[in-house]
């Protein structure tokens, strides 16, 4: 069932970014909205606060999230470049490579007055095609979707990688 979703959903990406290639006319994006500030999401980009500087073709996006709480410390950091490939006044499509890694330590009491610290760390990579939907000349939802090699404490994986984000564009 995921399968046949993130199927589904890059051919609708394709049918999109085809239709909007032959379509739309190049448009520069409003006046000073080069810096996003929101939430993003996916295995690539990371997971929590994000922030993209996206100034001409070429942009970048951070997204980190630190747990700090009792017995449990936790770091999620992403980094990706993004390159646009149309901009259009309602929709942006656009490339994006890069990735992010994870760490995360906690310990617990046993029953029997022991602990127990268990350490998790890695990373994936990976990159795609995105599409940014705009409204109102200032709020993105951003859907992306490509390829992801998972490596870490649990080894090493490859597969389909899923990211989204909801921002503000300054």
């Amino acid at each position: 069932m995921k399968r046949t979703m993130m199927v589904l959903t890059l051919a609708l990406l394709a049918a999109f970014a085809t239709a909007q290639l032959a379509t739309a006319q190049e448009a520069a994006p409003p006046t000073g909205a080069t810096q996003y500030f929101g939430m993003a999401a996916g295995f690539v980009t990371g997971y929590g606060i994000s922030y993209r500087n996206w100034p001409d073709v070429m942009g970048i996006q951070i997204t980190g999230t630190p747990v700090i709480s009792g017995g449990v410390t936790a770091l999620d950091l992403g980094l990706v470049g993004l390159y646009r490939l149309n901009d259009a006044p309602w929709t942006r499509f656009f490339l994006y490579f890069g990735g992010q890694g994870y760490y995360s330590s906690s310990s617990y009491a046993n029953g029997d007055g022991t602990s127990t610290a268990t350490t998790t760390s890695g990373g994936f990579a990976g990159g795609g095609i995105g599409l940014e939907l705009i409204f109102f000349d200032h709020i993105v939802l951003d859907i992306q979707g490509g390829l992801q090699a998972s490596f870490g404490s649990s080894g090493f994986g490859l597969g389909p990688s899923g990211e989204t984000g909801l921002f503000y564009r300054l």
